[in-house]
């Protein structure tokens, strides 16, 4: 035991483990998957700042009160060792295993004005972001000249691990504020279905605090936007009592096959 770390400290420490609480909150397929160490030595891994307090940013990571929530808009097969390059603190695959890829400490240029107080969590996947008046969903990878992924919704297990961490992350660290990427910067990110599941659910059912219909905030890098108003439609709703398929939105079938597309 560390000469600093009280057993009181320690057994906490060892009670709110995210592989021991993970899977209490979540469902059998809720797997927590420790990916820092891997993350430290690729090249590819965002290694940021690992101090309390980031050097000229004012920012005292000892002090986190929120989580972000963002959207990948790609999908590798949930494979484990393929995320080690996502810029996040933690990733929510459709498998629904959760990556730790960077201790909650480090300072992430992740979120943009929330990143002195936020965890950000990124969720494996390229869901639609918005239904047309003719019922034509509209993906955001479809901008790029090459569709990043095949087009798909999330999967009961991702929901249900996204919620367990959300839980895990009130209980452990005390967060008090959930918000979507698309706030601190006005991107369609983390798109509807997982506004609707992940942050809205964490509000109602966890008490935590969205900033409400008209919040947004802004650095010298990008400017947030409000949340959309068809975000909060209940068709974005998953039904966690059942497998997941994309019948339960109404629209098009994927048009770009099921073959993912890396970036």
């Amino acid at each position: 035991m560390s000469s600093g770390m009280s057993s009181y400290a320690l057994s906490y420490m060892v009670l709110y483990h995210p592989k021991l609480v993970l899977p209490r909150y979540g469902n059998s397929s809720t797997r927590y998957v420790d990916r820092r160490d891997p993350v430290k030595s690729n090249p590819i891994g965002k290694q940021q700042d690992k101090s309390n307090t980031s050097a000229g940013r004012g920012c005292d990571r000892s002090k986190i009160d929120t989580v972000t929530i963002h959207i990948m808009e790609l999908a590798r097969n949930s494979d484990e060792t393929r995320f080690d390059g996502v810029n996040a603190h933690f990733a929510v695959l459709r498998s629904g295993t959760v990556l730790h890829l960077h201790d909650e400490s480090e300072y992430l240029f992740a979120s943009h004005d929330f990143n002195c107080r936020s965890i950000a969590v990124e969720f494996e996947g390229n869901y639609p972001y918005k239904q047309q008046n003719n019922g034509q969903y509209l993906w955001w990878s479809d901008t790029y000249p090459t569709p990043r992924s095949k087009q798909d919704g999330p999967t009961v297990d991702q929901i249900v691990a996204g919620r367990a961490l959300v839980k895990y992350f009130r209980d452990r660290h005390k967060i008090q504020n959930i918000f979507a990427h698309r706030q601190s910067c006005g991107k369609v990110c983390p798109g509807p279905h997982l506004w609707f599941n992940i942050v809205k659910w964490g509000v109602e059912k966890l008490g935590l605090n969205d900033g409400g219909p008209g919040y947004t905030t802004s650095n010298d890098h990008c400017s947030g936007s409000i949340i959309p108003s068809h975000w909060r439609d209940e068709k974005w709703a998953i039904d966690l009592s059942k497998p997941f398929s994309n019948s339960t939105f109404s629209g098009p079938s994927p048009t770009h096959g099921s073959i993912c597309i890396p970036p």
